[in-house]
């Protein structure tokens, strides 16, 4: 039978107070933890299946990052990146929203909607045309609150007035009235 040898880790003094300090840090994450705790154990001379059996994990694992930390030290402990899948949508994305914006709405709709400008990009969703108009500050506005206007005026959001804010505030909560659940009356809580 062939036993390939493990590999043997020895660490410097700055090494093994880092491994500590790891271990013994409560915002380190448990995944670190563990494989500074193998790497310490490592550095003892125990053996692969030692380690994992005291710490209850699979010997390939701890054979992992014992060979991981021996290439790479301390920043072999921790992940990889992972990248993810590609974007599907890019910077350039919100160009011919904007250039549809600028047009009529198509014959029988008043105003542009996100369906609408989705249906005419086809490959682009209304989600991600709610969250383009959102990231950029922009909402549905119409010029004349009595007239339907074939463009909509897109404007920035007005800021939050302050005034209507601090007179929410200093209302006192016996005037608030609140509707039960289980009730169909409105009720209004009584003040101690």
């Amino acid at each position: 039978m062939n036993l390939q040898e493990a590999t043997p880790i020895v660490l410097t003094e700055q090494e093994r107070s880092a491994l500590e300090a790891m271990m013994r840090s409560a915002k380190t994450e448990h995944v670190i933890v563990e494989r500074a705790r193998m790497v310490l154990l490592a550095a003892e001379g125990r053996s692969t299946r030692s380690i994992a059996a005291e710490l209850g994990t699979w010997p390939g694992r701890v054979s992992r990052w014992r060979r991981r930390f021996a290439r790479e030290r301390l920043g072999g402990l921790h992940d990889l990146p992972r990248p993810g899948p590609a974007a599907h949508y890019t910077v350039d994305t919100g160009k011919p929203i904007l250039a549809l914006l600028d047009q009529a709405p198509p014959a029988g709709d008043g105003r542009w909607t996100a369906a609408l400008l989705s249906r005419e990009l086809r490959d682009v969703s209304d989600q991600y045309i709610w969250r383009f108009l959102r990231e950029n500050k922009m909402t549905w506005r119409r010029a004349n609150r009595g007239a339907r206007p074939t463009i909509p005026i897109l404007s920035p959001r007005p800021p939050r007035s302050s005034a209507s804010t601090s007179i929410r505030r200093t209302m006192p909560s016996c005037w608030r009235s609140t509707r039960s659940r289980t009730s169909r009356h409105w009720s209004v809580p009584r003040a101690i």
